[in-house]
């Protein structure tokens, strides 16, 4: 009997698993990353409604926020604030450690050098709580409300079913990933497999306390911050200094092995586009998604959101009630849809517009994602209000994607 499964046992599965307790969840004990006390200083949750009505569902009711300014230190001076474009094109150059950054798709406002920092801020918004005592209390939930797990290693995946070290096989209707993605498409054998190539490298950490950082004459750093150091006479790149969550420890992170540092094997990624999930399947976290812009907080957001495309088709359908009637009236229904038919084909046009498609165009259009996201989604309403019209549902369209898929597979099985 095919079921739902859940792959892997770091945060993102856990936090996964609180919020659909129908999947079995496979894994082997205790080689995930937050299981390595080194790594937990680093992981820090950023803030949002999501985060909160999640730390509420778990019972830690609200966690006061923490603010951590981002600076960096520069001719043994500390700088606060967002460090400008050139600054940041040398922190992350520092980060990769002589390893070439691939180009963004889009670069967030002409730089190309914001995808490894705290999202390129002036500050961190987080909380006042340990990851320690987040991860007991998702223990202490999963042991109450999860349908069960299995302490295995997965050594093959394929198309219908995943395979444990011990031979035991596991159909599925449907597979959340949480492991590395180079872990997955190694195990996996289907018919998606193809060779794909992720670009990792070491995290470097260690403790240490205060009144030794002033023994090394390193430059003073704020109470309470988190702060870059570009220039390579430093053997670490960043420092958080967060005296709630680690007291008198100053936490040193750098990308090559240091004196008393611990390593963190791939805990620094680069972002792969091709990392596409085959069918009944869904990569989530920054490992699995091999995309170092995902947060905890995404993690969160995705999990919690099992009815999203209900919500968004009421939201629609609600909105839509102001200007039109749902009646099994046959022309009256034509009439509207001949509407949106020609609302989406100028939406459409919009869009094309927002790329350059013109053979005899005067002037390059400047690919902005915001504004291709905003046109895009103008198609989407006018199409799903389409749906509404002739009342499919969330079901209608589940149902004939996948028969569709399927059909269009068939047709095209031998290319």
């Amino acid at each position: 009997m095919a079921r739902k499964i859940l792959l892997g046992d770091g945060i993102s599965a856990r936090i996964f698993a609180f919020y659909n307790p129908e999947y079995l969840r496979i894994a082997p004990a205790n080689t995930a990353q937050v299981d390595s006390a080194a790594f937990l200083p680093s992981l820090l949750i950023h803030k949002s409604a999501h985060v909160d009505n999640f730390f509420s569902d778990i019972g830690l009711g609200q966690p006061s926020p923490l603010v951590l300014p981002i600076g960096w230190v520069e001719r043994e001076m500390f700088n606060l604030g967002n460090p400008g474009r050139e600054m940041r094109k040398r922190i992350i150059q520092r980060k990769l450690n002589d390893l070439e950054k691939p180009p963004s798709l889009f670069a967030s406002n002409d730089d190309e050098a914001d995808d490894l920092l705290c999202q390129a801020e002036a500050e961190l918004l987080t909380y006042d709580l340990p990851v320690e005592r987040l991860l007991a209390r998702l223990a202490e939930e999963l042991l109450e409300r999860h349908a069960g797990s299995i302490q295995a290693r997965v050594t093959t995946i394929t198309d219908t079913e995943v395979v444990t070290e011990d031979d035991q096989r596991f159909e599925y209707s449907h597979l959340v990933s949480t492991i590395p993605a180079p872990v997955f498409w190694s195990t996996y054998e289907g018919r998606h497999a193809e060779q794909k190539t992720f670009h990792s490298f070491p995290l470097y950490v260690r403790r240490m306390k205060r009144h030794l950082w002033g023994s090394f004459d390193y430059p003073t750093l704020p109470e309470r911050g988190i702060c870059y150091f570009p220039e390579t006479k430093y053997p670490f790149d960043r420092v958080l200094v967060v005296p709630e969550l680690q007291r008198d420890d100053y936490v040193l992170e750098g990308p090559a092995a240091f004196d008393g540092a611990t390593e963190v094997k791939a805990a620094r990624i680069i972002r792969n586009y091709g990392n596409i999930a085959p069918p009944r399947v869904m990569f989530l976290g920054r490992y699995a998604q091999w995309n170092p812009d995902v947060v905890t907080s995404d993690v969160v957001k995705h999990s919690s959101q099992k009815y999203l495309a209900d919500d968004i088709w009421s939201d629609q359908k609600a909105f839509n009630r102001r200007f039109v009637n749902y009646t099994p009236d046959a022309q009256y229904v034509q009439s509207v849809v001949k509407n949106y038919v020609l609302h989406m084909l100028s939406e459409v046009n919009s869009l094309l517009n927002t790329i350059n498609w013109k053979i005899d165009a005067d002037a390059p259009i400047k690919m902005e994602r915001e504004k291709i996201l905003e046109e895009w989604i103008d198609v989407f309403k006018f199409w799903l209000s389409i749906g509404h019209m002739f009342g499919f549902d969330v079901g209608d369209f589940e149902r004939m994607y996948w028969d569709k898929s399927e059909r269009v597979k068939e047709k095209y099985k031998n290319v």
